[in-house]
């Protein structure tokens, strides 16, 4: 019989969030990588932007794009997890009518698992009007937040003060109130501000077990990438510079990325279990 993990010390509590993940994302680790690196093509055009001088407009996408994404991606984690939950597809009246998509329709038990995935978008990236006008509000907030962090940032460098210290304290207390709020809003039918509290209160009233999952994921990084270096190294000596880190970021960090999602999302299952009658689609 397994132990309950909310008897566990936070160390062993964070191993077993650890050893879930891994579980998880073992399940369907293509399409996860294949998310992983779409993650990663976003956050690099985001920091593209900045560099090109549009940061206000990479702000926008950051704020806006953030809510949405891991509400997508959550739900697909989350069908992994509980396929019984999964929304059954069918087609529309106007793909009936393709004969393209009957030959997909008809072959979509033969198909391998990123055309299966394909077809069942429109059901992970289906929101209520409610749900996406919660997110919406959420990314006003996100949008304000990184206002006031840039406008902090600048102000300590002009008086002389440590600005990098000041404005790690934001961006963590941000992460403490973003890290389930969109699965909140999308599963639990919170408002935009109901649902940044309680996902800042969770982390707060939890801190322990939660700062063993960061240290035990940033380990698993520095294992990635290392292991990432070393492979590539030994299969390819001869690649250096750009292409190299090209490599290493394609293979990588989409683990990486999507071994966080995993992880967010088996945290949020502990505190904030589904009910057993639960219907509403992922």
């Amino acid at each position: 019989m397994s132990t309950p993990i909310s008897s566990l010390s936070a160390p062993e509590r964070a191993w077993q969030w650890w050893q879930a993940a891994w579980a998880l994302f073992l399940q369907s680790p293509i399409i996860f990588m294949f998310l992983g690196f779409c993650y990663f093509a976003f956050c690099l055009l985001i920091f593209l932007l900045t560099r090109e001088g549009g940061w206000i407009f990479a702000l926008l996408l950051y704020s806006f794009g953030q809510p949405f994404f891991r509400a997508f991606l959550f739900r697909y984690i989350r069908a992994v997890h509980q396929p019984e939950e999964r929304a059954p597809f069918r087609l529309s009246a106007t793909q009936k009518k393709s004969l393209l998509w009957q030959i997909l329709w008809r072959a979509r038990y033969q198909l391998p698992g990123l055309w299966r995935f394909s077809l069942h978008l429109n059901i992970y990236c289906r929101l209520s009007a409610g749900q996406a006008k919660t997110l919406i509000r959420m990314g006003i907030i996100g949008f304000a937040v990184f206002l006031l962090s840039v406008a902090l940032d600048l102000l300590l460098r002009q008086a002389g003060g440590i600005h990098a210290g000041a404005v790690l304290l934001l961006s963590l207390l941000w992460w403490m109130a973003f890290w389930c709020a969109p699965q909140l809003a999308v599963w639990g039918h919170h408002s935009a501000a109901k649902s940044l509290l309680f996902s800042f209160l969770t982390a707060w009233f939890n801190w322990r077990p939660v700062f063993y999952a960061m240290l035990l994921f940033a380990a698993f990084t520095l294992f990635a990438m290392t292991a990432g270096t070393f492979v590539i190294m030994l299969v390819m000596p001869v690649l250096q510079g750009w292409l190299f880190m090209a490599l290493l970021c394609i293979f990588c960090l989409p683990i990486v990325v999507m071994m966080y999602f995993c992880l967010i999302y088996r945290m949020y299952l502990d505190f904030f279990p589904f009910p057993a009658h639960v219907s509403e689609h992922v």
